[in-house]
């Protein structure tokens, strides 16, 4: 951990790093430093990131991680958006995002047209791409942060003019007497700027700019210090901390009041090197990390807190280098990296991935071993434990270590968000959640890899959802996919029950589905028949990955069958459906198999259009009628809430729109006067390439839950009879597709009399 001057990169590193004093950062301090051209909403509920169509730069801004079908991942650079929906284009040039608000709103950025000109946009879904007016002030801009809400900006033009942009108007905020002036941090509010200017007598100072005000105030400088640089504002701009130089030259850290002035937090023994870190939201603590040599020894660097007036070092003996990262809203829970000597029973990782946040690994102090990192957490009545010890503490079986870092903490100190060993990212908890109001009700904690539940999650909402096109699908094109079979003649009439049984077996579960649909049929007037159907579905399906789904609904569905000319036949029919559904979602918690479950309420419009050519080939007694077939399904699953198991997740709503279209085949031989072989063979295409994605929150953090791949063309075949029996026909036929939306294989059985 080298002590470098705090130069202006570092210190939009330290800023992205704290979000100004949000803990509930989720994953930013992860996504936005490892990634140059990804970002993270501060709830995670939207991911931003850029990319090229052809030769221009644009944008994506999504709840849906696009692509990403097996868990989460991260783009960096994605080559081409050409087909992102969420896509943001502009005709005339180029654009590179620079920041996402905090509510996920609000993107800003810079773009540039054909003669290299620059433009600071703002794009909000409601208002789409809007370029800000910066009057004569033209050059290179820098323009990366935003408030919580999308409504203020900041940023810093050729290096040396900071701005300010309220409701898409442009200020230069001056300097404080001397040539250039930086912005690097902004009041959650947006009413706050906070960065770097040069004074009249050529020194860089720490400033504060209020929007009621309209005026940059110096912070001024340590005692003897000639350098000072505000970093963090408070959510309301009335606590700043930054960084600053003591008389010596040494990095120290500070936090400024108007009334309180600069206060320099302090030092350890031996002077070294403060880095600041993080602010809680009102400003009351501070972390970070700050050198430690006492007399005859190596540096060392550890964790520190300070609350109340003082530096307080944190820092367990046992571990040989510590960094505070985050702090939770009340100041009292910290998170951070620790360094400490493998050990034989403990995962080791030689190397630490860049940009992670981590202290890199390194040879302890008395030259005995290698070392590892691991996250901490600490609380003054714990000290600083691993997170695996906290977890462990909490009766959460955590067989092995796991942690790599922990770099966030949410608001109330129960859950830490750090990256593991592997390079994925972990959501640690312990203690119940409050319940209520569309948040998770129980679950006593445990640690579980985003990777791990966002599969989990993605599975889940792909098979709910899953389940009433698919079911929709047999209703329409199983008990009702024979139309041709019943069609009268005026004034004539019909009555049918049908059931079919099938078992489904896909690439995320497996389990049975029973149909039992009841109909009339009337003939209208020449060549057209009406027909009226109700019924009702049960599913249950096993998740191969731990987990059940039971679904139950009904339906109604009208159909009208009517002759266009000669054998053509067109088909029309609807059908809205109505169910509830049980759902056991299985995940991975630490070492063990962990279960939440929920309930959900599901509806379902769908409608299909059908062309069959009647009898288009006879051979003697065989005969085949082609078709034609498009159909659309509109599912949506209720939002809900599960309660139990380690990690309970609140889901949002799910919409799903599926679009096929079938073309097939109906043959019939006519085997007697009582017996009549059916035969089907059936090709089908559905246009859609993923599932729809949502959104959950787990243990306090939004994350997006990617859709996942369709498979989108499958077969068909079907054999069956009709047999004349008690005044009516009964029928038979076996139906079996490939991997697809439809039942694997199913029994359509049923009885027909017309009067």
């Amino acid at each position: 951990m080298p002590a470098l001057h705090l130069s202006p990169l570092r210190v939009r590193r330290l800023s992205l790093a704290a979000a100004s004093a949000l803990p509930l950062i989720a994953i930013l301090s992860l996504a936005g430093t490892a990634h140059a051209d990804t970002w993270v909403s501060g709830d995670a509920s939207r991911i931003l990131y850029s990319g090229r169509i052809g030769s221009a730069g644009v944008f994506a801004r999504s709840p849906i991680i696009n692509g990403s079908n097996t868990g989460y991942t991260i783009y960096s650079s994605n080559p081409d958006l050409a087909n992102d929906p969420n896509t943001v284009t502009d005709g005339a040039g180029n654009l590179l995002p620079g920041a996402i608000s905090r509510d996920g709103s609000t993107v800003i950025g810079i773009g540039w047209d054909s003669s290299g000109a620059n433009r600071l946009f703002a794009w909000t879904e409601a208002s789409g791409l809007t370029f800000i007016d910066t009057g004569a002030t033209s050059g290179s801009f820098r323009f990366d942060l935003v408030d919580d809400n999308g409504s203020a900006f900041t940023g810093t033009v050729d290096g040396q003019d900071a701005f300010y942009v309220y409701h898409n108007t442009f200020t230069l905020l001056g300097n404080l007497g001397g040539g250039r002036s930086f912005a690097y941090g902004l009041s959650g509010d947006g009413k706050t700027v906070v960065g770097e200017s040069q004074d009249q007598d050529g020194n860089s100072q720490g400033f504060v700019w209020n929007r009621d005000t309209r005026q940059m105030t110096g912070i001024g400088f340590l005692s003897g210090g000639t350098w000072s640089a505000a970093v963090f504002a408070s959510y309301d701009g009335s606590v700043v901390a930054g960084q600053a130089a003591d008389a010596s030259g040494n990095d120290r850290a500070f936090r400024w009041t108007s009334g309180g002035g600069l206060v320099n937090l302090g030092s350890f023994e031996g002077d070294g090197q403060v880095r600041l870190n993080a602010m809680n939201r009102d400003g009351s603590a501070l972390v970070g990390y700050a050198g430690y040599q006492p007399a005859n020894q190596g540096v060392q660097y550890r964790a520190f807190r300070w609350a109340d007036g003082t530096m307080q070092d944190i820092h367990a003996t046992r571990f040989t280098r510590s960094e505070a990262r985050d702090v939770s809203d009340d100041g009292s829970v910290v998170v951070g990296s620790v360094e400490m000597l493998q050990q034989s029973n403990s995962n080791a990782n030689p190397t630490s991935p860049s940009g992670n946040g981590a202290p890199s690994p390194s040879p302890s102090p008395g030259g005995g071993g290698s070392t590892v990192s691991r996250g901490f957490r600490w609380t003054q009545e714990t000290g600083m434990i691993t997170v695996e010890e906290w977890l462990r503490d909490a009766g959460v079986s955590v067989a092995e270590d796991f942690s790599q870092s922990a770099t966030s903490v949410s608001a109330d100190g129960k859950t830490v968000i750090g990256q593991e060993i592997t390079g994925d990212i972990y959501i640690a908890h312990v203690g119940e959640t409050s319940g209520g109001g569309g948040t998770p009700d129980g679950g006593t904690g445990g640690v579980i890899s985003v990777t791990d539940y966002l599969t989990s999650a993605a599975q889940t909402n792909s098979v709910a959802i899953g389940l009433q096109t698919s079911s929709t699908n047999t209703v329409m094109f199983g008990a009702q996919g024979s139309p041709m079979r019943n069609l009268l003649e005026v004034g004539r009439r019909s009555a049918w029950g049908t059931v079919d049984t099938g078992y489904d077996s896909g690439t995320k579960s497996e389990g049975a589905l029973v149909l039992g649909d009841f109909g009339f049929g009337y003939g209208l007037m020449d060549g057209v028949t009406v027909r009226l159907q109700t019924g009702a579905t049960f599913t249950d399906q096993d998740l191969y990955d731990g987990g059940a789904f039971q679904s139950r609904g009904w339906y109604v569905a009208p159909e009208v069958t009517a002759n266009l000319l000669g054998d053509l036949y067109l088909t029309v029919g609807g059908l809205y459906g109505r169910g509830d559904l049980d759902i056991k979602r299985g995940y991975r918690n630490g070492s063990s198999l962990d279960f939440s479950t929920g309930e959900t309420d599901t509806e379902t419009l769908a409608g299909k259009v059908r062309i069959d050519w009647l009898n288009a080939v006879t051979l003697g007694d065989a005969a085949f009628t082609p078709y034609l077939a498009l159909s659309r399904t509109l599912a949506k699953t209720d939002a809900y809430v599960e309660t139990g198991g380690g990690f309970p997740a609140a889901h949002d709503a799910m919409n799903e729109h599926a679009t096929f279209a079938r073309f097939g085949i109906d043959g019939t031989y006519k085997l007697n006067d009582t017996v009549t072989l059916l035969a089907r063979a059936e090709a089908a295409y559905r246009f859609e390439e993923q599932t729809s994605g949502t959104s959950t929150e787990v243990a306090g953090i939004r994350l997006a839950v990617p859709g996942e791949d369709i498979k989108q063309f499958w077969l068909r075949g079907g054999i069956g009879t009709e047999i004349a029996v008690g005044g009516g026909v009964a029928s038979f036929m076996l139906n079996a597709t490939t991997e697809s939306d439809d039942t694997d294989i199913w029994l359509r059985s049923g009885w027909k009399v017309d009067f």
